[in-house]
């Protein structure tokens, strides 16, 4: 069957109408892909911003324990040297030191976001150059906690945080991690939270002043109480308020 040139200029317009529609909904379907994965990515925007909220409170208080943790080993040091008579006023504060010096808090953080874009691959739905800025705040975060923490592992599998089982006994620790305060306190808990004699005190001095290197574990102690403020207290933060800038500036756009 022959088409005429009427029939034939028919199907031309229909098969233009049809392409012209697939283009359309093809390019619908571009609109509304880049409108989903905009909003996602704005979502995990608000998710990394609250994550670095977290952190940099969470930086504030490592430092407040470091700094608590610092002034305990000092006054322990004094006990230690003889220099310093634990009187009744000092019961706790002398308990809480022995103990305050033998701990690290390690800070909780939040990496949870950042876990989640690199493992859907969703990383890829956030602008290059801001990708580049989260990839480094997370990649010198891990570098700075995963080094440091491992020298004070090293201290721990050389038995140092038997030392408060040594000095204060087993007996009263307990009660003693139960009752300790914030570092903000440094450590020490509410009047009548915990009741030490006199006697007690004097033995666990004369225990302290037994142990034949406590002067080096102090002194190490002291200098990752250092290392921790200079890491909690400014490589961190500055990292961290750069990044948090840049996502800040990214969800106004």
């Amino acid at each position: 069957m022959k088409l005429s040139s009427v029939q034939w200029g028919r199907l031309g317009a229909e098969f233009v109408i049809i392409v012209v529609g697939v283009m359309v909904a093809l390019a619908v379907d571009r609109w509304q892909q880049s409108r989903n994965n905009a909003e996602a990515a704005n979502k995990y925007l608000e998710r990394l911003i609250s994550d670095i909220e977290i952190d940099l409170a969470d930086y504030r208080t490592v430092v407040d324990s470091s700094n608590a943790i610092d002034r305990s080993v000092q006054f322990v040091l004094q006990v230690y040297r003889g220099r310093e008579d634990v009187g009744v006023e000092d019961h706790e504060r002398f308990a809480m030191a022995v103990l305050a010096s033998s701990f690290v808090p390690s800070p909780s953080g939040s990496d949870a976001t950042y876990t989640d874009l690199v493992s859907s691959g969703a990383l890829g739905l956030i602008d290059a150059d801001l990708r580049e800025s989260i990839i480094g705040y997370y990649q010198e975060k891990s570098v700075l906690l995963e080094g440091r923490m491992e020298s004070f592992r090293n201290a721990h599998r050389q038995g140092y945080w038997q030392l408060p089982s040594l000095i204060l006994g087993p007996e009263v620790l307990p009660d003693l991690w139960m009752a300790r305060a914030g570092p903000n306190e440094d450590y020490v808990p509410k009047a009548g939270a915990i009741t030490l004699s006199q006697e007690y005190i004097n033995a666990a001095t004369g225990r302290l002043r037994t142990v034949p290197d406590f002067e080096q574990r102090a002194a190490q102690v002291r200098y990752y109480m250092i290392q921790r403020k200079d890491i909690y207290g400014r490589l961190l933060p500055e990292a961290a308020q750069g990044l948090l800038s840049n996502l800040k500036a990214e969800q106004g756009h």
